[in-house]
């Protein structure tokens, strides 16, 4: 499964302070990276499955199972403070 954003563009990635995927049903956030720090990933049932490209927002998983199917939110917050879903 590849999660990258709508259309070929990645507007505003590239002035990302915070980038975080979650997966709505099941109310997780999967990933969270913020500049200057080491990814972080969360403890839940994507923890081993997935990877995130934090160059151009893109959250791969891996193993995709039937059971993964949710609605996926990848939240941007900007260097200006400004954010984006």
């Amino acid at each position: 499964m590849d999660c990258s954003l709508p259309g070929s563009s990645v507007c505003g990635i590239f002035q990302a302070r915070v980038l975080e995927w979650g997966a709505i049903a099941f109310m997780q956030k999967i990933v969270e990276w913020e500049s200057g720090e080491p990814t972080k990933y969360f403890d839940t049932k994507f923890k081993d499955r997935s990877t995130l490209d934090s160059q151009s927002g893109t959250l791969h998983i891996r193993k995709v199972e039937k059971e993964d199917s949710s609605t996926y939110l990848l939240r941007v917050l900007k260097d200006n403070g400004h954010e984006e879903e």
